[in-house]
């Protein structure tokens, strides 16, 4: 949620992204996309994001080269989308978020 807040404060663009939450990761975004005015959710098929036209669209809408990237799977959902947005010319800053317990 902390990072949500961060965006919102410092007006940077959200593209949050989830996967198969009818049969495999379920609905865990909502509580994030609630917090942060706007950013919808895109549904991918894929556990790389940049394997989604929506997502790589969405990326480029924003106009932004300097992405920050989080994910639940760090070899996955950071990594392999990571290297893809590296190969496109992106700079790419990973942000590590420690679940509470």
């Amino acid at each position: 949620m902390a990072f949500g807040k961060a965006a919102r404060v410092f007006d940077v663009p959200v593209v949050l992204t989830t996967v198969e939450t009818k049969s495999f990761s379920g609905e865990y975004v909502a509580a994030a996309a609630s917090r942060i005015p706007g950013a919808g959710t895109i549904e991918r098929s894929s556990m790389n994001s940049w394997d989604d036209k929506n997502f790589v669209a969405a990326i480029e809408k924003s106009g932004r080269k300097k992405i920050l990237i989080a994910g639940l799977w760090t070899e996955v959902c950071v990594a392999f989308p990571t290297v893809q947005a590296i190969h496109d010319g992106y700079e790419i800053y990973v942000v590590e978020i420690v679940a509470e317990t």
